[in-house]
């Protein structure tokens, strides 16, 4: 029998995390990546990620210097690469 894997959300003090779970258990955690990104696109970004279901969660470390962190979920990082490729044509993004 195959059980879904399952994604979900939880919040702590270190911030939010995804974890993926397989029949009640973690299995794996996500990569936690810091941006500095354009001040006016950080809702942009926020709203082109949830489009993108489960591939990562977008929190907002410092609003004011416009500093993002991307926790990104196990196996999704070919394609927030490629999203994130795709975002810098348009606006500032830089690792941190």
């Amino acid at each position: 029998m195959v059980f879904p894997t399952l994604f979900f959300i939880a919040y702590g003090m270190g911030g939010c995390y995804v974890i993926k779970m397989y029949k009640n258990r973690r299995v794996e955690s996500t990569q936690r990546r810091l941006y500095r990104v354009d001040r006016k696109a950080v809702c942009f970004i926020k709203f082109i990620f949830d489009a993108y279901d489960g591939i990562a969660v977008v929190e907002t470390i410092e609003p004011q210097a416009a500093c993002i962190a991307l926790h990104i979920a196990p196996g999704c990082e070919a394609e927030v690469e490629c999203l994130l490729a795709d975002l810098r044509r348009e606006y500032l993004i830089e690792s941190m």
